[in-house]
């Protein structure tokens, strides 16, 4: 392969690579303050939430049933929340890829501000030349205290 052509392959799998993390990032600016996650989810995607230890908190499959799950919580000016998304490895494999990723929520109360972590483990797909989670996999390490 020539020169040219490999620099040209590995721009385009840093750009990719790129465009998952913005997505990634978009995801947590939108549960933050609210918006459409039909730019984010497949129309057939899942949204999982299982603890470490293997139970089940919430699954819902397909964007209409994760678009109102999103739609019920409360936002800003009701409620501030911050989801921060934290050191994402993603491998790209044509128009299908993973990433694992580090994550916290922070969640402001009356009181106090409770603390959630875990690690997201994403499966995405490039529908028409833009990336979408098909799956996200949330598993929480502790639940807010």
């Amino acid at each position: 392969m020539p020169a040219s052509d490999e620099i040209q392959v590995r721009i385009a799998a840093l750009e990719d690579e790129q465009a998952i993390i913005r997505l990634m990032h978009r995801y947590c600016h939108t549960a933050d303050q609210g918006g459409d996650f039909g730019a984010i989810f497949t129309d057939d995607g899942v949204f999982d939430v299982t603890m470490a230890d293997g139970r089940k908190i919430r699954r819902y499959e397909g964007l209409p049933a994760i678009r109102e799950y999103w739609r019920t919580r409360e936002t800003p000016p009701g409620r501030f929340d911050k989801h921060l998304v934290l050191s994402p490895v993603v491998t790209v494999d044509g128009d299908r890829a993973r990433a694992v990723s580090d994550f916290v929520v922070l969640q402001d109360t009356a009181d106090r501000v409770l603390v959630t972590y875990g690690r997201y483990h994403d499966t995405l797909v490039r529908q028409d030349g833009a990336w979408r989670l098909c799956e996200r996999r949330s598993t929480v390490e502790t639940l807010a205290r």
